[in-house]
């Protein structure tokens, strides 16, 4: 994923790893976070008093405002500043091909004194947070495998005639734990998605109870909100 943040579900997988007894530094490697961000968060899980499985039970919202950062007690300029463009990063980032080490390099052309690259994406991960509060889902192990394809084509270097070569990218998760699978295919047409499912159902070692997918064009015949009609190779 580009703009890597900390969205809820890796906050949770956070929770669940200290719950585990994994190290700061073990934590960041596992969920691709630095470490200064798996840090700030684990203060302030400590600073709400409550056990790992209490706050693992709240929905995204209530989970969000516990952990909240608490206001400083000495106002920071350069906090100040960072608060005031927090709108203007945040829809930077949602822009492709605007990574944070462009956002922060322009940032110190307005704002010299501005933070330095960790402290700077430690505040963004902790607004993302915030901003990416959704409906909380109960998920039961195991029961649903969420597919679909990436939106926007990948390519690579055919070492042979070094000719570029398009792709389309193929993405599962069990949503439960947040395992993902992903796979690149020479096209979004119905005999590769199929190849791409028991590709990743033998990943996995099992078949959920369901499959679940975005009215996938591949998958759905007719779509409907209540009883679409699927394609019977997939049925």
């Amino acid at each position: 994923m580009p703009n890597k943040f900390i969205n809820m579900l890796i906050l949770r997988r956070l929770l669940q790893l200290l719950q585990r007894e994994f190290s700061m530094r073990n934590i960041a490697i596992e969920l691709d976070l630095n470490r200064e961000t798996v840090s700030v968060y684990h203060k302030r899980i400590e600073a709400t008093g409550r056990n790992y499985e209490d706050l693992l039970r709240l929905s995204d919202g209530d989970l969000a405002a516990a952990l909240q950062p608490r206001p400083a007690t000495a106002e920071d300029p350069r906090l100040i500043d960072f608060m005031s463009r927090k709108e203007y990063f945040l829809n930077e980032l949602e822009k492709r091909g605007v990574i944070r080490q462009l956002l922060l390099k322009e940032y110190k052309k307005v704002y010299p004194d501005c933070y330095g690259y960790t402290k700077f994406c430690g505040l963004l991960d902790q607004q993302l947070v915030l901003k990416g509060v959704s409906m909380y889902q109960e998920h039961r192990v195991g029961e649903i495998l969420q597919i679909d394809f990436a939106g926007d084509k990948m390519s690579y270097v055919r070492p042979e005639t070094r000719e570029l070569v398009d792709c389309v990218v193929f993405v599962a998760i069990l949503p439960y734990s947040g395992y993902t699978y992903v796979m690149a295919l020479a096209d979004a047409t119905l005999p590769q998605l199929v190849k791409a499912l028991n590709s990743c159902l033998r990943y996995f070692c099992g078949v959920p109870k369901y499959i679940k997918c975005d009215n996938m064009k591949q998958a759905v015949i007719k779509p409907s909100l209540y009883e679409p009609s699927l394609n019977e190779l997939l049925e």
